[in-house]
């Protein structure tokens, strides 16, 4: 597949590559730490284990929650509709996944 480089970013496309990376990442994250939180309840481990298991998540969820509203303020305050033109479908892609990344977990987890 094709390789980004992203130093021949113009413009501010390289602050929607940065949030769109760092919700990649903190969504993998959650979502490996969502595994032994629901084993550890599942398989009725100590309360020790279970304990850890949940704190894991939580922090996983807060610095998930952390990452979207920093992309939130990217989004809405760093950006002027010039800079909106040079990348386009990256800044429209960053929109997509912090409004329906929040929005699917919310789903999924029946908030």
């Amino acid at each position: 597949g094709a390789v980004l480089d992203e130093k021949l970013l113009p413009g501010k496309c390289m602050d929607d590559w940065t949030v769109l990376h760092l919700m990649l990442l903190a969504t993998v994250s959650h979502v490996v730490l969502v595994v032994p939180y629901a084993a550890a309840l599942v398989l009725e481990l100590d309360a020790c284990m279970q304990a850890t298991a949940t704190a894991l998540c939580h922090l996983a969820g807060l610095v998930t929650s952390g990452v979207e509203l920093y992309g939130l303020c990217v989004l809405l305050f760093m950006y002027k509709s010039r800079d909106i033109e040079q990348c386009e479908v990256l800044h429209n892609t960053a929109w997509r996944m912090l409004i329906g990344m929040p929005l699917a977990e919310s789903v999924v987890l029946g908030l």
